[in-house]
């Protein structure tokens, strides 16, 4: 999840950079290659590229801390007339917010189903203890009781042990069964928090390898430059400090005076 705002009193900044430009120039496909070359000097990365004579388009990613030397290069590309840019950057801190909140509630369940599996191994082996004294005492109560049975020639005394020893069998087997149950419970939960255990670390992975994304995302800047082919025509309008039509009007209208002046035209 992310959260939809940030806590005013964190003034972290994780800026995503994103940069498009627009060129225009008499050679598309120079000034393309031009623009290959210098993100590759730039160590980024090309992700399409299409080009023509008229039209070329490229869009890119470059380290951040080499991306002011290749913005210059690729300002340097053309005049400063046939080129624009936008900049712009966004704050990624609820994304850092969400991974960090996740992560402490991650390790907390960790912690916490640890925990329970150290407590767990501990009462179970103080149950076992318990039982197995119970066990003891009970299997030597059955031993004195046959021993005393073999040694008694009372019949009434034999049946009383013979009752006793009937009682100290049964709970013999309700002991057996309670270690049974015991170790059966104590399997089953120890099972259900070693998967929990397991999910929480892949979770806490996940989230590593998340955050890692993370810091390589904000330390890229996603870029396209657009690159435009330009008529001579469109070039002296953008150069001319006058409206060039006005430049035509202006020297027909003396070129035809001349012609008149020199009798070539009539007034």
């Amino acid at each position: 999840y992310y959260r939809e705002q940030n806590d005013i009193t964190d003034t972290r900044e994780f800026l995503k950079t994103s940069y498009s430009a627009y060129l225009k120039t008499r050679n598309v496909r120079d000034v393309v290659k031009d623009v290959k070359n210098a993100v590759r000097d730039a160590e980024g990365r090309v992700d399409n590229l299409t080009e023509s004579d008229k039209h070329g388009y490229i869009t890119f990613v470059v380290p951040k801390s080499n991306f002011d030397e290749f913005r210059d290069e690729v300002e340097s590309l053309t005049n400063k007339k046939l080129y624009t840019e936008n900049i712009s950057s966004q704050n990624l801190l609820n994304q850092k917010q969400s991974i960090e909140e996740r992560t402490e509630v991650q390790t907390a369940s960790l912690a916490n189903f640890e925990k329970l599996k150290k407590d767990l191994a501990t009462t179970h082996a103080l149950a076992l203890s318990k039982l197995k004294n119970e066990l003891t005492t009970t299997q030597n109560k059955l031993f004195l009781a046959e021993s005393q049975i073999l040694q008694t020639d009372d019949p009434g005394e034999a049946a009383a042990l013979r009752s006793q020893l009937a009682i100290l069998l049964q709970t013999q087997a309700d002991i057996q069964s309670r270690e049974y149950a015991e170790n059966q419970n104590f399997a089953n939960q120890n099972r259900w928090l070693d998967q929990s255990i397991a999910h929480a670390k892949t979770q806490l992975a996940n989230l590593g390898k998340e955050d890692t994304k993370f810091e390589n995302n904000i330390e890229t800047v996603n870029g396209s430059v657009n690159v435009q082919w330009i008529s001579v025509w469109d070039l002296i309008k953008l150069y001319s400090p006058i409206n060039p039509i006005l430049i035509i009007i202006i020297v027909l209208l003396l070129g035809r005076w001349i012609l008149v002046r020199k009798g070539y035209l009539s007034r």
